[in-house]
């Protein structure tokens, strides 16, 4: 059962969303049209394409409708009367911060999967309200309930990024929340990862495993890894970069030192930029030697520079010292 505010909401903006004039002027005669276009006018194969365009877009939408009212009913007719006066009950006990919630809250999650999946919604959307009202304590609350029935949540938190359900800010809240939970969530996201090819989805997926690396969880960082090596999206590219340099993972390494020597300019930034704070000998060699190739380059082109100070911090991130060119780290790093 989905939530009828969920429901209302998709309906809604179904109804509202905007459709061209499809319909022909009145001073338009179609035999006058049906010339004009047999003359090769391309401008009425344009609109009569759009119109074709705009008569599929309405009755895909009219299918959705109507999947949506079948959902709802079938969602209606999942719980007896009883049942959704409890949870109704239970729901209020939760808003007020009842001490009646810590108990009735597992009467509700014994309902089963589809009475779980309400609480989830209901959860989420209350976070996302907390957020915007500045409401720490209750932002708290709704994450930590998420996060104990993130067996239920992780499925639909994941297929909410990769359809790209509802606006940014919800995606980015459910990329939050998928980091808190870290592990178990890495699954799922890589196969929703396997199944979808959109843009928008797999930078949501990608930063949700971003965000486990940030908060030290290893097994993110294999996904990174491939998701550099084998994707052919250079923003995708660039962001697992970004994340391999968050995780703070030895296994972190090696990748990056390989784009810290590629031709292209945006792989030296990112992975210079993603190498500070990385210890050892190959990583502080690695960097002066990139360095010391920015700065014969930086003729050729100002984003060399961006990549010689990139350089430059991170080699003090790692070591604590501060030197402005390569020779001068390479004379100390000698004398080490």
């Amino acid at each position: 059962m989905k939530t009828f505010l969920l429901t209302l909401a998709v309906a809604l903006l179904a109804a509202c969303e905007t459709t061209s004039s499809t319909a022909p002027s009145d001073s338009e005669s179609p035999t006058t049209s049906r010339a004009t276009r047999e003359s090769g006018g391309g401008l009425w194969n344009m609109l009569e394409e759009e119109r074709r365009r705009t008569a599929e877009r309405r009755a895909r939408e009219g299918r959705r409708r109507k999947n949506l009212a079948a959902e709802s009913a079938r969602g209606r007719e999942a719980f007896s009367p009883d049942a959704q006066r409890k949870m109704e009950t239970w729901w209020k006990e939760f808003l007020r911060n009842d001490p009646k919630w810590l108990v009735d809250r597992f009467q509700w999650r014994a309902l089963g999967h589809d009475a779980r999946e309400v609480l989830v919604e209901n959860l989420l959307m209350v976070l996302v309200r907390a957020y915007e009202q500045n409401n720490g304590a209750f932002y708290e609350r709704a994450r930590s309930e998420l996060f104990e029935l993130s067996e239920t949540s992780i499925p639909y938190l994941v297929g909410a990024l990769e359809v790209q359900a509802g606006d940014s800010v919800l995606r980015k809240h459910c990329v939050e929340l998928l980091a808190f939970i870290g592990k178990p969530a890495l699954r799922p996201i890589m196969k929703a990862w396997e199944r979808t090819d959109d843009r928008g989805a797999r930078e949501d997926l990608l930063a949700a495993v971003q965000g486990m690396g940030s908060r030290g969880a290893p097994e993110s960082v294999p996904f990174l890894v491939d998701a550099v090596e084998d994707s052919d999206d250079i923003r995708i590219k660039l962001r697992a970069i970004e994340g391999l340099g968050r995780s703070r993972d030895p296994r972190a390494v090696e990748p990056l030192l390989d784009y810290l020597e590629d031709d292209d300019i945006s792989f030296r930034k990112f992975a210079a930029a993603s190498l500070g704070g990385f210890k050892g000998r190959r990583v502080i060699e690695g960097l002066i030697n990139a360095l010391e190739r920015s700065e014969k380059r930086a003729g050729l082109s100002d984003r060399e520079a961006e990549v010689a100070l990139n350089c430059r911090r991170a080699l003090k991130a790692s070591t604590g010292r501060s030197f402005k060119t390569a020779s001068e780290w390479r004379r100390w790093w000698k004398r080490r």
